[in-house]
C-alpha cells in the first residue's frame, strides 16, 4: 500500500506542476480543473496515510 501512496503524492505532485504550466501559458481558468485535481489527489494522499497509520498503532 506505500507504494500507492507514493504514486499518489508524485500524481499529485505532476498535476500541479502541469496546472502552474498552464496557467502560464493558458491562464487560470483553462487550468483550474489541473489544480481542483491535484487538490483531491492531496486529501486522497492525507486519507489514505492517516488510514495506515491509525492501523500500525
Amino acid at each position: 500500500m506505500k507504494i500507492f501512496e507514493t504514486m499518489l503524492f508524485a500524481f499529485t505532485v505532476v498535476l500541479f506542476v502541469i496546472g502552474i504550466h498552464q496557467t502560464m501559458v493558458n491562464g487560470f481558468i483553462n487550468s483550474y480543473f489541473l489544480f481542483t485535481f491535484s487538490v483531491f489527489c492531496l486529501l486522497g494522499y492525507g486519507f489514505i496515510k492517516r488510514k495506515r497509520e491509525e492501523k500500525n498503532k
